[in-house]
């Protein structure tokens, strides 16, 4: 099988690769913007310093490989206002996921596993924990409306397609270090105050390692089906209230460092609290387990 992943020297494309190589004999193709490592040049692995919104060339790319399937991690993920961030996410996510899925059908047998995100809900009432794949879609930042733009795209391009909806995903040093997990982890250890911007937030955390899991179980899920259609969440569905998360890598770190709460930073484009339902995952891939956070924060900082 020759799979195509977009994105595939990122966060969850990078470990993406390094869980295929061992697990199967894949013909694995990686497409991003930036230079391939040393470390990652294998035999099996063939290397495309391709931008997904360059059209032709994701195009030409496609049609001359025939992938049997793509895995579409490559996205504009930050999660912020503003003009520029706006233009960003609509160029890539929404107009280079339109590249990737016209070149995805250039094998008509080919299938697909679209990365989206819990962003696509927007805020929605606790009431409605945990959230169900089903319910309104109401997105609140630019990221969102356009990861939920990007999911229509598949719907109406793809016939054989998961889309994959993340949520918080951490546990390894391919993270990028702004991002909350592994700037909490990194200023307990420094001596730090931990610092919560509007300190209300919940978060359905997931391990990297579950979320990859789930990607692989979803490949060869698709690599037998030939008409599925689905949409899941990629999460434990469990409810984190951040202020519990930062005490829990204090204590698992040793620190002494401080929490400081600061209601008045809070994020206008943020949302504030999420928690998946697992039930249609479940439902698709089988029974699975996630880890929870404090496990999942035990493994991430390498502690018994």
């Amino acid at each position: 099988m020759k799979i195509l992943i977009t994105g595939g020297l990122g966060f969850i494309g990078r470990t993406l690769v390094e869980a295929l190589l061992p697990q199967t004999d894949c013909a694995i193709h990686i497409l991003d913007i930036k230079d391939l490592p040393v470390e990652m040049k294998k035999e099996r692995i063939t290397f495309h310093k391709i931008d997904i919104c360059d059209r032709g060339k994701i195009l030409d790319l496609c049609e001359k490989e025939r992938f049997d399937g793509v895995v579409h991690l490559a996205a504009v993920s930050r999660v912020e206002d503003g003009e520029l961030n706006k233009e960003l996410c609509v160029k890539v996510n929404y107009q280079g996921t339109k590249n990737v899925c016209e070149g995805c059908n250039k094998n008509p047998n080919a299938w697909i596993i679209s990365a989206s995100s819990r962003e696509v809900y927007g805020e929605v009432s606790p009431e409605c924990f945990p959230v169900k794949e089903d319910i309104e879609l109401c997105p609140i930042n630019n990221y969102g409306h356009t990861k939920l733009e990007g999911e229509l795209l598949v719907q109406s391009l793809c016939k054989n397609y998961i889309i994959m909806r993340f949520s918080n995903v951490y546990g390894n040093n391919y993270d990028r270090p702004e991002r909350v997990i592994p700037k909490f982890v990194r200023r307990a250890l420094a001596g730090e105050p931990l610092i919560l911007q509007g300190g209300e937030q919940v978060i359905d955390f997931t391990f990297i390692d579950d979320a990859i899991r789930t990607v692989f179980k979803g490949i060869k899920y698709l690599a037998e089906q030939k008409n599925t259609q689905e949409c899941i969440h990629v999460t434990p569905g469990r409810k984190n209230a951040l202020k519990d998360v930062a005490v829990m890598i204090l204590k698992l770190t040793g620190s002494d460092s401080k929490i400081e709460v600061r209601p008045e930073e809070k994020r206008v484009y943020d949302v504030v609290q999420f928690v998946g339902d697992v039930q249609n995952r479940k439902r698709i891939l089988g029974e699975d387990e996630f880890l929870t956070i404090e496990d999942g924060l035990k493994k991430y900082i390498g502690v018994k």
